[in-house]
C-alpha cells in the first residue's frame, strides 16, 4: 500500500492544466490577482523594506524578485519575502475547513520558482493550483486539532502544499516528490504565539512555508531523502503535533474526491485585513450600522463565537481590547468591531498605529464581550452579535456565513477594487491593468517572467 504522501504525489505529478475544471482554474487567477495586491499594499512600507532587507541578508542568487522591487535573489529567499508581505496586514485568503491560509504560500513559493526557471503558464496554473488544493485538504484529517493545540496550520499544510506544487516545477517524479515531501513535514512548524502576543512572526509562517517547500523539492531533486510515511506515521506529522492518543485521524479524507470534488473552491478571499474568524461579526455589526446602530447607542454587545476561535481574536481579553499595534488590533475581535461600528468600514486604511489607542475605539471595545456559541459549526465562520443598547432595545443579526466564501463570494468587481485599492501606493492604474492582463492571460512560454516583471517597481 503507497503511504498518503506517495499517493498524493502520484496525482499531483501527474496533473495537467486540460484536467482541471474551468471554474477551478478561474478562482485559482483571482486568488492569484488578490494575493498579488496584498504583496503591493506592504511593499513600500516599512515592514516591506524590513522583509526584504532581512531576506536579501540571507544571500543566494537567481532570477526571482521580490515584488514591488527590481532586487532579484534565489527562489527559495525571493519567497520568504513574498509570503511574508502576502500575509503582513492579514488580507489573504482562507480556507475555511482548516482555516489554512493558502495563496500566500502558494503564489510565494510558484512565482518565485517559477520566474527563477521560466515556466509556461500553464506549468504555473497547474502547480499553483494542485498545490493549492493539497494545502487545502492535508488539514481535514484532524479539523481544527492542529489550532486547538497552538499551532498555525498555514506555516505546515502550506508548506507542503508549495513542497508539492516546487516538486511539479522541478519535474520531480512521484517518488522523489514524495521524499521532498518527507523532508518538508522534518521541519513543519508554525506556533501560534506570536498571534497572541500580537508580533509580527506569524507573518514569516507563510513565507517560511513557501521557501521550505523549494528547499524540500531541490533538495530531493539531488537525492535526500525523508519520510515516507511523514502524514500517518506514527512519529509523523499528525501524531506529534496532535499528541492524543483517543484521537483518530481521519486520512482518507484527503484524498477522498481528489481530482474530482475541488477542496480549493471553499478557499474564502477577505473584503476585511483582519483574522477571517471575525469577518461574519464584522458582517453582521456593519448591517446593524446600516439600518441605524452608532457607537454612542451601545450599552453592552454580546458575541456568540465557536470554542475554536476564542484564542485567536478573544483572549488573552486585555491584549485584545489595548492592542499596541495594527497587528494585534487585526487580531481582536473587540477592536475590530469597534473601528468598524465607529468608522462604518475596515479596509488598508483601517488599523493606524496611532489609532490603536484611540479613546472611542477603546471605550466600544471594553463593552464588547464574547461567549461560547455551542450550536458553531467546524469549518463555518458564523458571526452572530446581539447588542443592548442604551434606550433599552436588544438588536441582534446573524451571518451565517462570511462575505467572500463559497457561499457568499465576493464579485469580480470587488476583487479587481481590492487588488486595485491595495496597489494604488505602489503603482500607477496603467500598470495595474498590465498586472490584472499578465493574470487572467497566464498562458504560453515565458508568461510568468512576463508576470514578475509588470511587478517590478
Amino acid at each position: 500500500m503507497p503511504s498518503l504522501s506517495e499517493t498524493i504525489a502520484a496525482w499531483s505529478s501527474g496533473l495537467t492544466l486540460a484536467a482541471i475544471p474551468a471554474d477551478v482554474v478561474a478562482s485559482a487567477r483571482w486568488r492569484v490577482l488578490d494575493t498579488l495586491g496584498c504583496i503591493f499594499a506592504v511593499a513600500g512600507q516599512d515592514y516591506g523594506q524590513r522583509i526584504k532587507a532581512g531576506s536579501l541578508a540571507l544571500g543566494g542568487q537567481g532570477a526571482s524578485h521580490i515584488l514591488g522591487s527590481a532586487d532579484r535573489t534565489s527562489p527559495a529567499v525571493a519567497a520568504i519575502a513574498n509570503g511574508a508581505m502576502a500575509s503582513a496586514q492579514s488580507f489573504d485568503d482562507t480556507h475555511n475547513a482548516t482555516i489554512v491560509h493558502v495563496s500566500a504560500c502558494l503564489v510565494a513559493a510558484t512565482l518565485a520558482l517559477g520566474e527563477d526557471r521560466d515556466v509556461s503558464g500553464e506549468d504555473f496554473l497547474a502547480a499553483f493550483i494542485g498545490g493549492s488544493e493539497i494545502a487545502s485538504r492535508i488539514g481535514l484529517a484532524a479539523p481544527l486539532q492542529f489550532h486547538k493545540r497552538g499551532w498555525h496550520p498555514t506555516g505546515l499544510f502550506g508548506a507542503v502544499g508549495a513542497t508539492y506544487a516546487a516538486a511539479k516545477l522541478l519535474g520531480l517524479d512521484p517518488a522523489r516528490t514524495a521524499q521532498a515531501v518527507g523532508i518538508t513535514g522534518s521541519f513543519a512548524a508554525g506556533i501560534g504565539e506570536g498571534m497572541r502576543e500580537g508580533v509580527e512572526s506569524p507573518n514569516l509562517h507563510a513565507g517560511w512555508g513557501a521557501q521550505g517547500g523549494i528547499s524540500a523539492a531541490l533538495l530531493a531533486q539531488h537525492g535526500h531523502t525523508g519520510p515516507i510515511n511523514v502524514f500517518e506515521g506514527t512519529a509523523g506529522l499528525f501524531r506529534t503535533h496532535v499528541q492524543d492518543p483517543d484521537y483518530r485521524f481521519d486520512f482518507s479524507a484527503v484524498t477522498e474526491g481528489l481530482g474530482q470534488r475541488w477542496e480549493s473552491l471553499g478557499i474564502s478571499l477577505k473584503p476585511y485585513p483582519c483574522a477571517h474568524v471575525s469577518h461574519s461579526f464584522l458582517d453582521a455589526i456593519l448591517a446593524l450600522r446600516a439600518e441605524g446602530l452608532r457607537a454612542d447607542q451601545v450599552k453592552r454587545i454580546v458575541c456568540p463565537i465557536a470554542d475554536y476561535m476564542v484564542g485567536v481574536v478573544c483572549e488573552p481579553r486585555e491584549k485584545k481590547l489595548a492592542p499596541v499595534n495594527a497587528w494585534q488590533g487585526r487580531a481582536s475581535l473587540y477592536y475590530s468591531l469597534a473601528e468598524a461600528l465607529i468608522t462604518g468600514k475596515l479596509d488598508g486604511s483601517s488599523y493606524r498605529i496611532d489609532a490603536a489607542t484611540h479613546g472611542d475605539i477603546g471605550a466600544l471595545a471594553a463593552k464588547i464581550e464574547c461567549e461560547i456559541d455551542k450550536d458553531a459549526k467546524p469549518g463555518q465562520f458564523k458571526g452572530w452579535v446581539i447588542v443592548e443598547t442604551t434606550d433599552g432595545r436588544r438588536l441582534e443579526k446573524i451571518e451565517p456565513f462570511n462575505h467572500g466564501s463559497a457561499e457568499r463570494p465576493l464579485s469580480d468587481a470587488d476583487i479587481l477594487k481590492k487588488f486595485r485599492d491595495n496597489g494604488a501606493g505602489l503603482f500607477s492604474s496603467a500598470r495595474l491593468t498590465a498586472i490584472e492582463e499578465a493574470v487572467q492571460g497566464l498562458s504560453g512560454p515565458g508568461a510568468v517572467r512576463r508576470l514578475t516583471a509588470a511587478c517590478v517597481s
